[in-house]
């Protein structure tokens, strides 16, 4: 299959829901549209970048894997996070599903070299605990504007929901790390 009918094909199966019009195009792009990245979901232009030198190289599963997980940037959210993790493991899901155990396999792989260190997908406190100190472990000047903002981010959820559900315990971290 050439890629073109790859992208078809992993919509079909994947996400029939998804780009009902075809709006969206699949393209080997530049150093500039992939934004030094070997993938990358343009939400503006609705155009899925992919690196001309390294996607041939990769297995059809891999390949079929990579389209999928630039797919979800869209479906889910335009960042590894928590949204884009669901999406992710949903799609294994449909792997499973399909017998694509190989597909299924390279999408959990993913889903844990992102979030494999420990960082827990709950929208708890625990979870929350969790991500703001791998945050702040790389982000150690970063504003209590900018903590909330990527709170709301990753867990795909308004900064006023956050607020309302873990308020006191953000504030209470952002007192304790110096965080103003």
């Amino acid at each position: 299959m050439n890629l073109d009918e790859q992208f078809i094909d992993v919509r079909i199966h994947y996400f029939p829901q998804w780009d009902k019009r075809g709006d969206w195009t699949i393209a080997y792009g530049t150093t500039e549209q992939l934004r030094s990245n070997t993938g990358y979901c343009d939400t503006d232009a609705n155009v899925i970048y992919l690196d001309g030198r390294a996607f041939p190289t990769m297995s059809a599963d891999g390949q079929r894997a990579f389209i999928i997980h630039e797919i979800c940037h869209d479906v889910g959210a335009a960042f590894h996070n928590r949204r884009w993790a669901i999406r992710m493991e949903h799609a294994a899901r449909t792997a499973d599903r399909l017998g694509e155990s190989d597909v299924a396999e390279i999408l959990r792989s993913d889903i844990y070299s992102y979030f494999g260190n420990g960082l827990s997908l709950a929208y708890n406190a625990e979870g929350i605990s969790t991500y703001l100190d791998d945050l702040l472990a790389h982000n150690p000047d970063i504003s209590f504007d900018g903590l909330r903002k990527r709170l709301s981010k990753f867990f795909g959820y308004r900064i006023s929901k956050i607020n309302r559900d873990f308020g006191p315990e953000i504030q209470s971290f952002a007192d304790n790390s110096g965080i103003e």
